[in-house]
């Protein structure tokens, strides 16, 4: 994980269960719906995988220049 201050770590985990339990529930939904084959997200042979890698992204992307702005504006004295 990248270094990453303590509100962003904090956030990112309750954005992470968020995910993936949304993520998880609909792919289960899908499967017992047996709508899968013709679904362009869930028919794919990498769709596993790739929801891992999504998920797992949530937690380790860089910041974007926007979150760090607004981050370094949040600690900045007010005054």
């Amino acid at each position: 994980m990248l270094p990453l201050p303590p509100a962003i770590i904090e956030q990112r985990l309750s954005m992470f269960a968020i995910y993936a339990n949304s993520i998880l529930s609909a792919h289960e939904a899908a499967l017992e719906s047996r709508n899968t084959t013709n679904s362009r997200l869930w028919g794919q042979p990498f769709t596993i995988e790739n929801m891992l890698d999504t998920i797992e992204a949530t937690l380790t992307c860089p910041l974007s220049d926007q979150t760090l702005a607004k981050l370094r504006e949040a600690k900045e004295p007010a005054g």
